[in-house]
């Protein structure tokens, strides 16, 4: 079996009311004639990105909880979750272990496949799954040479990198192209193939691997971040924060918004508590980022694999990431990566890092490549603006009384002058098109969509929400539109995030005194 219950991640598993569980969600939704929109579900994914626990779009389908497993009654069952510690070691002994452990994890994917493709970007992680498994190779574990694949635009830190990684390992290597084109077709596409459990965008070039054997499997390092250095959306984890539902945009109509924002908190109070009585904040988020955001944002979109082949998170192990877990928090950083690729992998250690443009050996860097392998933003002010206003009509969804019409007006207008990537105004904008064009869809099939609007009288709880996304989103809007300054708060941002980390860090090893590994 490629995976467990008791891996960090799980391709999904979709449930009706009246069904079996299956591996496909076109097939159980292919089953309802009635379906009713999820207000929870929509909060969650203007709130945080994702839809969150085991909810879809639609209160009739479910999904199989996170770390869990259904016995032979039929019941879900829930797994211990593995318990984090304060252990330290010098960087060789913490490199070696993760080495180690990474290899028995890589050696239990080789043992079921022959055709191996790895998903291999600039950054840090996926080159060390592609070292580990070309010594698979090398070592004569595997048959078939693993391909490297990569998405983006040419002349882009992410895939020069890339490429030059796959020469140096002596491994094949292919491009796979990241154009506008492409997000319209994930805007028709996420629907109806993964449900809309987050935005278009988080499908990239996935449609692409339709062109791969049946019988293949694709190696990811997604979690690569999180589980290696403990890195979550640029924020270390001991600098996160527990989430609180937000109505972002103010998209959504008051009554809906705080009807849905108690489920929602009690969904969030859910996965903090899975852990049991004694854990800290920080293992608390840390369950949230890997349960909700992992799992069910770009790891979902992912699966989407599976549809043409198989696909692998590696670092999901649970000998990986208990090892990992089992590390004072202080010492989950870049550190354990780069003595990793130094000890192991030197030939790698020397090309940059896509996300700083800096070698761990060396000083090569080609200064003259994009930092980013798309241009979504741009992309969606310019040549998709027209297309997906269309689809983005503040008509369309007043009429289903669970939106804002003029503040989707007003996000129209914001997209059409933003140049620069900040917040996530960006990927909602796709997610609403790809609401819009997937109700419709499922409407024309002859399926009865059902829109609950609820009455609420708990004031208190919008009135401060409205006051404070109304300035969060006007100034995302006013930096979204200038590259200088958006040039700049990333700049005092970075060098505020590191003091800020830099006095977490010490104060947790005061607070919670290291046990040394022997």
């Amino acid at each position: 079996m490629l995976e467990t219950s008791k891996h960090l991640y799980q391709s999904p598993l979709y449930h009706s009311e009246n069904g079996d569980w299956s591996t496909s969600y076109e097939e159980v939704i292919s089953q309802s004639k009635k379906l009713t929109i999820d207000n929870t579900s929509i909060t969650s994914m203007l709130s945080f990105g994702q839809i969150s626990h085991n909810r879809t779009l639609f209160q009739e389908v479910k999904r199989l909880p996170w770390l869990s497993k259904i016995n032979d009654a039929g019941e879900i069952v829930l797994e211990d979750i593995p318990k984090h510690d304060y252990y330290i070691g010098e960087n060789d002994l913490l490199a070696k272990m993760l080495f180690e452990r990474l290899t028995n994890e890589a050696r239990s994917v080789a043992k079921l496949y022959s055709k191996i493709y790895i998903l291999l970007t600039g950054g840090l992680d996926s080159r060390i799954v592609a070292g580990i498994f070309k010594n698979l190779y090398d070592n004569g574990e595997i048959k078939e040479k693993p391909i490297c694949l990569t998405w983006g635009q040419d002349n882009s830190r992410d895939v020069v990198y890339a490429s030059k990684m796959a020469n140096s390992l002596d491994l094949e290597w292919q491009h796979i192209p990241l154009t506008a084109e492409t997000v319209l077709e994930n805007i028709k596409k996420c629907g109806e193939y993964l449900g809309l459990l987050h935005s278009p965008e988080m499908l990239h070039s996935m449609l692409w691997f339709k062109n791969i054997p049946k019988d293949s499997v694709v190696i990811a390092g997604s979690f690569g971040d999180s589980i290696g250095r403990a890195e979550f959306a640029g924020l270390h984890l001991l600098m996160l924060s527990k989430k609180v539902p937000s109505n972002t945009y103010n998209l959504l109509n008051e009554s809906v918004f705080q009807s849905a924002y108690l489920e929602l908190s009690t969904d969030l109070n859910e996965i903090y508590s899975r852990g049991g009585e004694g854990t800290l904040n920080y293992m608390q988020c840390e369950y949230w980022m890997q349960g909700y955001r992992m799992r069910n944002g770009l790891c979902h979109a992912l699966s989407i694999i599976n549809k043409y082949a198989r696909v692998y998170q590696m670092f999901t192990s649970p000998e990986v990431y208990s090892f990992m877990w089992s590390l004072h928090p202080s010492r989950r950083d870049d550190n354990m990566y780069f003595t990793l690729l130094r000890n192991y992998f030197p030939i790698l250690a020397r090309i940059p890092w896509a996300r700083t443009n800096k070698p761990i050996i060396g000083n090569y860097a080609d200064k003259g490549l994009k930092s980013h392998y798309h241009d979504y933003t741009k992309w969606s002010q310019s040549v998709l603006y027209n297309d997906v206003k269309k689809l983005v009509d503040p008509e369309w969804f007043a009429a289903k009384q669970l939106f804002n019409p003029k503040s989707i007006e007003k996000m129209n207008i914001w997209v059409s002058n933003s140049t620069e990537r900040v917040g996530r105004l960006n990927d909602i904008w796709l997610w609403l098109a790809g609401f819009r064009y997937y109700i419709d869809q499922l409407e024309e099939r002859g399926v009865n969509i059902h829109f609950e609007v609820q009455d609420s009288n708990k004031e208190g709880v919008i009135k401060k929400e409205l006051h404070t996304n109304n300035l969060k989103s006007t100034v995302i809007h006013l930096v979204s539109n200038s590259l200088i300054l958006n040039e700049k708060l990333k700049y005092v941002r970075s060098k505020y995030r590191i003091y800020i980390l830099n006095r977490l860090k010490k104060s947790m090893i005061v607070k919670y005194p290291p046990k040394q590994l022997q």
